[in-house]
Formats: structure tokens, C-alpha cells, sequence
């Protein structure tokens, strides 16, 4: 680049000067005609357009050394190309990256995929039971705590009623 910079400046005193050289420089133009012109007929830097009828597309001729000479046509193949519903459905199945990671990295340690590797497939599950005691081990209730025998039941625990009736018995009113 430096190089290319340079250059110019050897050639050109100013931003203006380069400017304006691109400015008068003959440009390339195109013309779309019902044929060939004659060598003698056609002129400098004019790209002639004629209509081919096999293909229905352009063919593309210049002036080149006094003679008349095909350079291309406008025929463009974009069989290779996705269409914009083809490029949609390649956006569905996109993964984004996060920064610092990337898609095929391995971010975790070597323990860590030993742990979720030794996972059995059919893993005991543990769920919070409904029953007081009781736990859920793969959806069946399973007992895990019992009140001792010397716990007193809710049906040998006197009511209120019972209790100040005790109590008048007892001290009287």
C-alpha cells in the first residue's frame, strides 16, 4: 500500500490534481444496438450490447485494434447460489458464539465430562413426596423418617376444652 501511495505522489502534486486526472480519463461506456457496427462505424471505448437470440441474453463486443471482437456475454449462472429461502433456512439451524468460547472448544474439565459420562442412563430420580416422611424415588413413595414410639399420637393430646376443665378441677375456679 505504502508502495501504491508513493507512486501516485510521484506522479500527481495533489489530492486535486489525482482527482481531476480520474476525472478526464476515458471511461468505458455501454451501447445496447440491433447489431454489430462496422469497425469503421463503431467507436473507442463503447461496449456494444447485441441481443442473441439463441440465448435471449447479450452478447458483448468492443473495438480493438480495428477490429470488431466479442468479449463476453450477460449470461449469469447463479445455479451455485443459495436462494433467499435456502439462506433462511440455513439461518434456523445457526449457533452463536459467545465471546472468550469457541464452537468446538472443550470448556469444560476432563472430570466434569468424566461425571456426566458415568451418569446412567436410567438414573435414580429423587422428588419431594406429598407425605410427610416420605420421599419419591423414581415416582414411587418411599418412607425415609417415622416418629419414634414415644411420641405422643394427636388423639392422647387434651383439646382446650379439655385442658380448662382439667385446670377448674384442679385449682377451682
Amino acid at each position: 500500500m505504502q508502495q501504491l501511495i508513493a507512486k501516485l505522489k510521484s506522479y500527481f502534486t495533489s489530492k486535486v490534481e489525482l482527482q481531476k486526472a480520474i476525472a478526464e480519463a476515458k471511461h468505458a461506456i455501454m451501447k445496447k444496438v440491433d447489431a454489430i457496427p462496422q469497425p469503421e462505424e463503431a467507436e473507442e471505448n463503447v461496449l456494444y450490447l447485441v441481443k442473441n437470440e439463441k440465448s435471449g441474453h447479450y452478447d458483448i463486443y468492443i473495438k480493438l485494434n480495428e477490429k470488431m471482437e466479442w468479449l463476453d456475454d450477460t449470461t449469469v449462472d447463479l445455479s451455485e447460489y443459495y436462494t433467499s429461502a435456502q439462506v433462511d433456512e440455513k439461518l434456523k439451524s445457526k449457533v452463536d458464539t459467545a465471546e472468550g468460547k469457541g464452537l468446538s472448544s472443550n470448556d469444560y474439565t476432563a472430570e466434569e465430562k468424566k461425571k456426566l459420562g458415568d451418569i446412567a442412563e436410567q438414573a435414580t430420580k429423587v422428588e419431594k413426596s406429598e407425605t410427610n416422611g416420605n420421599i419419591l424415588v423414581n415416582g414411587n413413595e418411599t418412607r425415609v423418617y417415622a416418629l419414634p414410639e414415644t411420641v405422643i399420637d394427636e388423639k392422647d393430646i387434651a383439646t382446650d376444652e379439655e385442658f380448662s376443665e382439667l385446670l377448674t378441677e384442679a385449682f377451682g375456679e
